[in-house]
């Protein structure tokens, strides 16, 4: 009769530990400038901001914001330009430039119409 070895062999992988990185909060961060008074917009949205969310700043899980202007166009959509960003490193101004491209603004139920332009602060933040 044939004996049959059966041999077990266990590895383990020792990983080093990840670096910490804690960026910046929302609310350690300066406030974003004031804005004139708006009027109540109504947006659509076709996806989550959080899917804009900067990489860097996921990864380090910093939060900010960023003011941009935008001027109303036809069928709603937004034309924006950056003003402010905080803090810079991160790209929270290119994310919600880049967010605002997709958000249209419903003309029937909101206060502006197509030529309007609004200040308007995006906050980014990890919950």
């Amino acid at each position: 009769m044939r004996k049959i070895g059966i041999f077990c062999v266990a590895a383990m992988i020792v990983m080093p530990a990840l670096p910490s990185h804690a960026g910046p909060k929302l609310a350690d961060l300066p406030p974003p400038p004031e804005t004139p008074v708006q009027p109540t917009i109504k947006f659509k949205f076709n996806r989550p901001g959080y899917a804009y969310y900067p990489e860097k700043a996921m990864e380090d899980s910093a939060e900010g914001w960023a003011q941009i202007e935008c001027i109303v166009l036809e069928k709603g959509r937004l034309d924006c330009k950056l003003l402010a960003e905080t803090p810079e490193k991160y790209g929270f101004g290119a994310a919600t430039l880049k967010f605002y491209r997709t958000v249209t603004v419903d003309l029937n139920k909101s206060g502006v119409k197509v030529g309007d332009r609004f200040i308007y602060v995006y906050r980014w933040t990890i919950s």
